[in-house]
């Protein structure tokens, strides 16, 4: 199952990676926020990272990150999306699903008072 995480987070790293790219080529002025953006695709690219090496911590990240674009969405955005609202609830639900099921073999969210098994 690990694997799948893996995938998952090879998949957010490529696109928040060419998310935050592009943004380096798009003219910012047309953006209503783009501090926004550049934290949405940052915190993508870091959840990537962290599912791509399995830490638990990378849940955390994502669905914060998915609060904070939640929030924007109606606060900065006013409810102004590019298709209904629904679509974006099944990847989250893979990506908890997943995790809950590779949960116990994820690595933990800090090593305090933990040995390696070297």
């Amino acid at each position: 199952m690990l694997i799948a995480i893996r995938i998952v987070g090879f998949f957010l790293i490529i696109l928040g990676g060419m998310n935050l790219i592009g943004l380096l080529f798009t003219d910012l002025s047309v953006l209503i926020s783009p501090a926004t953006v550049g934290l949405r695709y940052s915190l993508m690219l870091i959840a990537g990272l962290g599912f791509l090496f399995a830490y638990k911590w990378s849940l955390i990240v994502y669905f914060g990150s998915l609060a904070i674009n939640w929030f924007t969405l109606f606060a900065i955005y006013k409810g102004q999306s590019a298709g209904p609202l629904w679509l974006s609830l099944p990847i989250p639900i893979v990506v908890a699903l997943l995790s809950y099921i590779a949960w116990d073999e994820m690595k933990p969210i800090t090593n305090r008072g933990q040995m390696d098994d070297a």
